[in-house]
């Protein structure tokens, strides 16, 4: 395994955490922005917010600021859903793969991003006016914002929930998820509950702790609208916590950024195209073959003869890319890895060497070469049959070596210890 100081070092890790952290931040910028554009108004307009249920009789500066801030939660119902879209473009544009979320459902939110973050801004903003509106002289003359806001949040609504049931349920794992249908019928029953008390409530001013509880309703309804199912969440709709587990390769689009932007990496590089003539095949995400529940993202290049394909792989855990060499006979694969797990088991179909990651480039190519040795058949073009067949024998050894195991210990009776019976190691 890993070591873990190693992992909590990796520079993807650290880019992870510091790119939620400014999402976090940026979502926000909306409710911040209301926030001050609500008191300046209050300000400008001299509109009476002291003089409403939970206000004073007279207004102060506190007043005013106090009636804009209680604006918070409902503004941050907007932040949810800006949250949710952005995070879901920067792990597509970074290639983490760590929100499950369909392929189509990261093009269709890449492609109408401004649309739906204006979809869900406008009913937060008329929300806020309708709060604020009711201080004005004259409330009843505000009385269309509330079919506004009926209009735009049914809208709003209606979209997320087909986010959830075209993109997101389809890429969750096998297990127990809440009924979209129970989901709905929650949201459209509070809501609709609300929105009418809301829309045949008297043109009269809030209080300042309504328009809270109010917003805090309403922020509600977002979060129940906005579920972002991750692979290190805390919070999960199911019962089961384990990751999806990613079982073939995927190829990605070539214009991804690549994660290995180090000089040292692309030197690397540079030297398996130009000194031995290897040529570009294509990004994927694929298992790590050594350890095959983690996933690695890996650009392939295909030597002249076609005969060995090189995986330039950087993979969960690791703060720095290795390299693998893969070629095939007729009877098995072979693998030659600088990742460091020498004793890293497989099946009788797979040969595996473990080598230094300080080798040259050309030393490295040598030593699987007397490794793989002449009667290595030549892989296609676009190799990822191979490598399909590669993760599938992995995870076909995988599942034997569990059932083995389980095997083995239920085996072990009272009168023994299991310092007695002689087992497999556990599975890589």
């Amino acid at each position: 395994m890993t070591d873990p100081s190693q992992a909590a070092a990796s520079p993807e890790t650290m880019e992870k955490l510091q790119s939620n952290m400014a999402l976090g931040v940026s979502s926000n910028f909306f409710t911040i922005g209301g926030i001050i554009a609500a008191w300046i108004l209050l300000m400008k307009t001299g509109w009476q917010v002291g003089s409403g249920l939970g206000g004073s009789s007279q207004d102060n500066f506190w007043d005013t600021i106090l009636a804009a801030m209680v604006l918070a939660p409902a503004l941050m119902g907007d932040a949810l859903d800006s949250y949710f879209l952005s995070r879901v473009r920067v792990d597509t544009r970074k290639g983490w793969n760590d929100v499950y979320i369909t392929d189509q459902g990261r093009a269709h939110i890449d492609q109408f991003f401004l649309v739906w973050r204006g979809l869900s801004l406008a009913p937060a903003l008329l929300l806020s006016g309708i709060f604020l509106t009711g201080f004005g002289p004259d409330p009843s003359y505000w009385q269309p914002l509330k079919y506004a806001f009926g209009v735009f949040f049914l809208a709003n609504a209606l979209r997320c929930l087909h986010t959830q049931r075209t993109f997101i349920h389809p890429a969750l794992p096998p297990r127990k998820v809440p009924s979209l249908m129970l989901r709905l019928l929650i949201i459209l029953g509070i809501g609709a509950v609300w929105y009418s008390w809301l829309l045949f409530r008297g043109p009269v001013p809030f209080g300042k702790v309504g328009i809270m509880l109010h917003g805090l309703l309403y922020f509600f309804l977002c979060g129940l609208l906005h579920p972002l199912p991750s692979r290190f969440s805390l919070l999960h709709l199911g019962e089961s916590v384990s990751p999806k587990v990613l079982r073939e390769i995927q190829i990605l689009p070539a214009t991804m950024d690549r994660p290995w932007n180090d000089t040292p990496s692309l030197n690397e590089l540079a030297r398996w195209r130009e000194t031995a003539g290897f040529q570009p095949r294509g990004l994927i995400r694929l298992p790590l073959p050594e350890m095959p529940l983690f996933q690695g993202m890996a650009e392939t290049l295909a030597s002249p003869d076609n005969r060995h394909l090189l995986l330039f792989f950087l993979c969960e855990g690791r703060s720095k890319p290795h390299r693998c060499l893969l070629s095939a006979n007729s009877d098995c694969i072979l693998l030659s890895s600088d990742y460091g797990a020498a004793q890293a088991r497989f099946p009788d179909k797979v040969r595996y060497q473990s080598l230094s990651d300080t080798l040259p480039a050309l030393d490295f190519l040598t030593r699987h070469r007397e490794f793989a040795g002449d009667a290595l058949t030549e892989l296609p073009a676009a190799p990822w049959a191979t490598l399909n067949q590669l993760v599938e024998v992995m995870f076909d050894f995988f599942r034997r070596e569990v059932l083995s195991q389980s095997r083995s210990k239920a085996s072990i009776t009272p009168d023994q210890s299991p310092q007695s019976i002689t087992e497999s190691p556990p599975p890589t």
